[in-house]
């Protein structure tokens, strides 16, 4: 498994590489994200590792390639969507070599109190626990006529899905929220010796200090089963958002 996991790296810095057009770039750094970060192979690697149960890209959203002359593009139009391309050059390989563990949804909306993202992609893995009658009545619950899917989650939900330590609080500093107090969010993050996020989550300050044990025994399950695969440390990061 570790080779697929290595070929998984390799393709993915070839695809932002080779495939990804400088506008798709300027776009995803006009929204806040820093695309040095995005590499996904390692949350990847612990959904196929059985670690977690799913990786959930939300980054790409409506993002196509192909339209400006710019990488490929074999869709309708000359267009391809970011998560298409993403599953043709990443994950055709596991996805091939692993359809027995591994597969894939696109989630046309996925909200919670503190979140909305659309056209995400969730990568999941069907021999772990929580791929269970709840999960696949959930999918079907949230499956619309025309075939789309719309998951709206609780907190604790998302964060069972992805295997955080510990649950958002709901509504953080929403006008919804009871709370009047302005809480403070921290992003935790694992990080590989480049300095690149392998794995992160966020967090109020107040969880912050009353789970110091569990940030730090889930860091080190994870940060073990990566040392374990590319004989590589990693390190945790926490800052303010």
């Amino acid at each position: 498994m570790n080779d697929i996991i290595n070929n998984i790296l390799i393709n993915e810095i070839k695809w932002w590489k080779e495939c990804i057009g400088i506008n798709q770039i300027q776009e995803l750094t006009s929204i806040g994200y820093n695309v040095e970060n995005l590499l996904f192979f390692g949350e990847i690697m612990f959904t196929l590792k059985g670690l977690k149960f799913l990786t959930l890209i939300t980054e790409f959203s409506n993002l196509h390639i192909g339209g400006d002359g710019e990488g490929e593009g074999n869709g309708r139009n000359g267009l391809i969507s970011l998560n298409q391309s993403f599953i043709d050059n990443v994950l055709s390989e596991p996805l091939n070599r692993f359809s027995s563990i591994i597969d894939y949804k696109i989630i046309d909306k996925l909200e919670t109190s503190n979140c909305s993202f659309k056209n995400c992609l969730l990568v999941y893995n069907k021999l772990h626990p929580l791929y269970n009658q709840e999960f696949i009545q959930l999918i079907s619950s949230s499956t619309l006529p025309n075939g789309s899917i719309e998951l709206y989650l609780k907190e604790n939900q998302l964060s069972k899905l992805l295997d955080y330590p510990f649950t958002l609080k709901e509504n953080v500093n929403s006008n919804d929220s009871q709370d009047s107090q302005i809480d403070e969010i921290m992003d935790i993050g694992y990080q590989s010796e480049n300095n690149r996020v392998i794995f992160s989550y966020f967090c109020t300050f107040d969880q912050l200090k009353s789970n110091r044990d569990l940030i730090e025994s889930h860091f080190k399950k994870y940060s073990n089963i990566f040392f374990d695969t590319f004989e590589k440390e990693l390190k945790l990061k926490v800052s303010f958002t």
